[in-house]
């Protein structure tokens, strides 16, 4: 059946609008991979300013791969003043779309009252929130804050859970913090062989602490161990 010619130009006129349109969001995702590449450039060769640049193109238009690292360039002074507060506002951007990396950027911000003021609970949040994305490094740090204890209730089956997480990611210093809690018998029975088995796993790693505890255990068995252990608890 021939469709009604007003109705095919309404019909051509419409795809052809959408055509624009897609080209135009096709385009400027272009000059978002652009700039964010071209930072990336920069920063390699050791152009900060340049890079700075780049990427905050990039951050304006909502990449969020550069707001994290506008925020990186604020925090650290490089290829801009140092400005803590702006760079927390970009991490703070990025961390809101989800991007991981900026997510435990604000949790070291929290965690180091870097930009804003100190607070445990507030970097614990971003820490699990990152972790929760399979980030190693903010299951370790969710791990130590538990441990700690410094200004969060100190919760060392929290701080076991957290520090497996990133233990089972390879994250070297969960091994070891995991031997600890092994060896004081913080948040469960000491025990020993489990302390030496992540012992061991870090020490595959080149985890030098990790190492003298085993020459410490094997040495002197369960006398030997460490009870409370100042590295977690201090």
């Amino acid at each position: 059946m021939e469709q009604n010619p007003k109705v095919r130009r309404q019909a051509a006129r419409w795809l052809a609008g959408v055509f624009v349109v897609l080209l135009a969001f096709g385009s400027a995702g272009l000059v978002l991979a652009d700039d964010f590449s071209d930072g990336a450039a920069y920063f390699r060769n050791g152009q900060y300013e340049l890079a700075f640049a780049a990427y905050l193109r990039a951050a304006k238009a909502g990449h969020a791969g550069a707001q994290n690292n506008v925020g990186n360039m604020c925090a650290e002074g490089l290829g801009v003043a140092k400005n803590e507060k702006e760079a927390l506002g970009w991490f703070k951007k990025s961390a809101g779309q989800g991007f991981v990396l900026a997510q435990r950027n604000m949790g070291k911000m929290y965690d180091e009252g870097r930009g804003v003021k100190k607070d445990e609970t507030k970097a614990l949040a971003w820490f699990k929130k990152a972790g929760a994305q399979g980030d190693a490094l903010s299951q370790f740090m969710a791990g130590l804050t538990y441990a700690r204890g410094e200004g969060i209730k100190r919760d060392y089956t929290q701080a076991r859970f957290w520090f497996t997480q990133a233990a089972d990611r390879g994250n070297v210093n969960a091994m070891y913090s995991l031997g600890m809690l092994c060896e004081a018998g913080l948040g469960k029975p000491q025990d020993i062989d489990e302390a030496l088995m992540w012992y061991e796993k870090a020490a595959a790693r080149k985890h030098k602490q990790a190492a003298a505890r085993i020459d410490a255990l094997r040495a002197g068995g369960a006398a030997a161990a460490v009870k409370p252990i100042k590295e977690l608890t201090q």
